[in-house]
């Protein structure tokens, strides 16, 4: 009886562990799949992180893994390998595997579809400031330009890998054909960019290539913040 006991409250536990998990690993697929479509490139779980509700849900797969170490070891001292278990178990480790799986992923996996979308310029200046060359490569197989925009501020693919000071990116894509010298809203170059974010092996790299520090005027900089922070406004607008 008191074994019964034991064996039920670990599937109550079970359930209390793997439900939220799934819920979460399904969000946040669907955050970097339909949303990412809809919308554009998103910060994956940033809504979760600040709500109440959200907490609980990150906190379910820390203690799944407590649980799920718990019923193995419960199964091989039992010899009891119930279906329903195996099944929890099952879910909890699929759902683990959604949630480590890299946005890059699912960017490559739906290449075609972004490429032709409103935000390709600025999913590939991300992954250029990430250093996510396969994520990088993929949008240019898909026929994206390697100078294509970013839609919020004009960067290249340059300027992303600049900010960063992704070294190894700004080779690929000056080896592709990437614009040194391209100017983004606020009318800075890629130099501009890695000088001001304190990456001197990256603007050295880019005057190396025929790199200028330009750097955009006052009225451009207010200019472009404006018409971003209007963006930004009609954006909420449409997603109330």
């Amino acid at each position: 009886m008191t074994e019964n006991r034991a064996l039920d409250g670990m599937a109550l536990a079970g359930l209390l562990c793997v439900l939220p998990t799934v819920f979460l690993a399904g969000r946040l697929v669907w955050e970097q799949t339909a949303l990412s479509v809809l919308r554009g490139p998103q910060m994956v779980g940033f809504s979760l992180v600040h709500s109440g509700l959200g907490v609980l849900l990150l906190l379910a797969p820390l203690a799944g893994i407590v649980w799920a170490l718990a019923a193995v070891i419960a199964a091989v001292r039992t010899k009891s390998f119930r279906p329903a278990r195996v099944g929890l178990l099952g879910a909890y480790c699929l759902s683990i595997l959604l949630i480590i799986v890299p946005y890059g992923f699912w960017q490559r996996l739906l290449v075609k579809t972004h490429a032709r979308g409103a935000h390709a310029g600025e999913y590939v200046s991300y992954a250029a400031a990430t250093g996510d060359l396969a994520t990088v490569r993929s949008f240019l197989d898909a026929g994206v330009p390697v100078n294509v925009r970013d839609e919020q501020n004009g960067a290249t693919p340059l300027h992303g890998a600049a900010v960063q000071g992704q070294t190894s990116m700004i080779d690929y894509l000056l080896s592709k054909g990437a614009d040194v010298n391209a100017l983004n809203a606020y009318g800075d170059s890629p130099v501009q960019n890695a000088i001001s974010t304190n990456h001197p092996d990256a603007a050295k790299l880019l005057e190396a290539h025929g790199g200028k520090n330009i750097r955009g005027s006052d009225a451009q900089r207010d200019q472009a913040i404006k018409a971003e922070v209007a963006r930004d406004i009609e954006q909420m607008d449409r997603e109330r």
